[in-house]
């Protein structure tokens, strides 16, 4: 199997299993590629399997991004506790929050208290 692939990239422009290399590389100027900027490379089906498989993985940074939205909630909770931990010591005051805070905090501890009963 050929692929043809943009060198700087990595990025898959074309596979097949009957095309030649210059097939491959005339599609790719067709798609706007110089041609010193892609090549042909022999790959076994494994191989591009694993190529398919690398290609569709997020991008590190989207990767981030996800992982952040995952914990969100959780992050949103130890605040929480350790806002409440701190006022209930005296560290903090009420006075010092915004009210948005204060009515934030409180709506959650009555939700909380509201599925305990």
């Amino acid at each position: 199997m050929k692929v043809c692939v943009e060198k700087l990239t990595g990025k898959l422009i074309e596979a097949s299993s009957s095309s030649d290399e210059k097939t491959l590389i005339d599609n790719a100027l067709g798609f706007g590629c110089g041609k010193d900027d892609v090549e042909v490379k022999d790959i076994t089906r494994e191989e591009y399997k694993e190529f398919l498989l690398a290609v569709n993985k997020p991008a590190p940074r989207e990767a981030a991004k996800k992982e952040l939205a995952a914990t969100d909630a959780g992050m949103s909770r130890v605040v929480e506790d350790l806002v409440t931990a701190l006022l209930a010591k005296g560290i903090l005051k009420e006075a010092d929050l915004p009210q948005a805070v204060i009515d934030k905090i409180s709506t959650r501890k009555e939700l909380r208290t509201s599925l305990k009963g």
